[in-house]
């Protein structure tokens, strides 16, 4: 029951996923120019990454959920379904908890010291009560809300310096990990489950994604109504999955189609421009839940030898510690370059090799503190919310 569930190639998926977003963040969200003149355009291209994270949230977790909820949907009525599911729900919960919040809580203290640091040198310009915005951060995405009150962080740039513009997408999964178990428990039958899941992703798509897009201007992207679909294409991927449902297609198919699935998700958000409506998103939503459901079928999602599926099972396993920490490391690096005056001449103009150099700064810093994250963080938290469950 407490045995943990892994799939290699979903692994690595979410290693690809991590590269989409993280060059999406460092090139547009930061935004950090000197980026732009050290990697190419195409890389700017990387809004396609969330909704694949989403997707492999989704059949992840309700993978998770059926292997738990097993045993407590033979009752006939909800209350005891409900009633047996107690103890296999508040271990999931609390291995959620201890799976998500520790790393996002250290992330923003480290977040406060780099602007403590950066407001004190004045390598900021002093912005009042960003004090209170963090306090109020850390209360909203304790309670998953982060996302429906990101607006007020948008009008200032406390989003953006501070580094917590990735806690947005953290709330949505922490929506979905708190309801989703119980309309498992109580739709009971794999049959409904899938149907259920099935009707809310094409609900999200046709319905739930426009209506969001056409009521809440400017920041519809971060809104719950316009990512719920993704997570639930993957719970309906995983109760296919779970009811052994095959999709037919020949190992060659595979590594025809999956090089051109990756290159849409990458290419497809600047053919678009930078926002999907409702029908550019679907190739993309598309897109990632045949990526998912090969890599649940062991099939070989990521080409080119050993050497780069181990390198993108490598980054997939830190995904989540080089999301959370990706923008405040950026910002860091920009400013100590900055601060020491560092790949400048003797006259204080920036050198040829300045863009380079803060490309290195900050690529150095990030594998470094991802590396402390993942081992220092991460690890522990899970190693000790495993004994606390077991």
């Amino acid at each position: 029951m407490n045995k943990e569930i892994f799939y290699p190639e979903i692994e690595r998926l979410r290693g690809v996923a991590c590269l989409l977003v993280l060059f999406e963040h460092i090139t547009l969200t930061a935004p950090l120019l000197f980026m732009r003149e050290i990697l190419p355009l195409v890389l700017y291209n990387g809004r396609a990454g969330m909704p694949l994270f989403f997707v492999i949230s989704g059949f992840i977790i309700t993978t998770l959920l059926l292997k738990r909820l097993e045993q407590a949907q033979t009752p006939a009525l909800f209350l005891e379904r409900l009633g047996m599911a107690m103890i296999p729900l508040k271990n999931f919960f609390l291995r959620r908890f201890f799976r998500l919040m520790p790393l996002a809580f250290f992330n923003l203290l480290i977040t406060a010291g780099v602007l403590f640091w950066a407001y004190d040198t004045d390598v900021l310009p002093y912005q009042t009560d960003w004090e209170m915005s963090f306090i109020r951060t850390g209360i909203e995405h304790l309670f998953c809300v982060y996302n429906l009150i990101i607006p007020q962080y948008l009008a200032t740039e406390h989003l953006h310096y501070g580094g917590i513009g990735p806690y947005w997408s953290l709330s949505i999964e922490g929506q979905f990990y708190f309801l989703w178990p119980f309309v498992l428990v109580l739709l009971k039958t794999s049959s409904r489950q899938a149907i259920f899941a099935l009707c809310m992703c094409c609900v999200g798509c046709v319905i739930a994604r426009p209506a969001a897009e056409f009521w809440i201007e400017g920041t519809s992207y971060y809104h719950t109504l316009c990512n719920f679909d993704g997570l639930f294409l993957g719970s309906f991927l995983a109760l296919l999955k779970t009811a052994y449902v095959p999709l037919p297609l020949a190992n060659r198919g595979v590594r025809f189609i999956v090089p051109l699935l990756i290159l849409l998700l990458w290419a497809y958000p600047g053919i678009c421009g930078k926002n999907f409506n409702a029908c550019e998103f679907i190739p993309i939503l598309g897109s990632a839940g045949l990526l998912v459901w090969w890599a649940s079928q062991n099939r070989n999602i990521v080409l080119g030898g050993r050497i780069i599926a181990s390198s993108f099972e490598f980054i997939g396993k830190r995904s989540y510690a080089i999301y959370i920490t990706q923008l405040i490391t950026a910002r860091f690096s920009q400013w100590i370059v900055e601060a020491l005056g560092l790949f400048k001449t003797a006259s204080g103009e920036r050198s040829d090799f300045y863009s380079t150099g803060q490309f290195l700064v900050f690529f150095t810093i990030l594998i470094v503190f991802v590396e402390f994250s993942h081992r220092c963080i991460e690890e522990p938290a899970r190693r000790f919310v495993r004994k606390m469950t077991s």
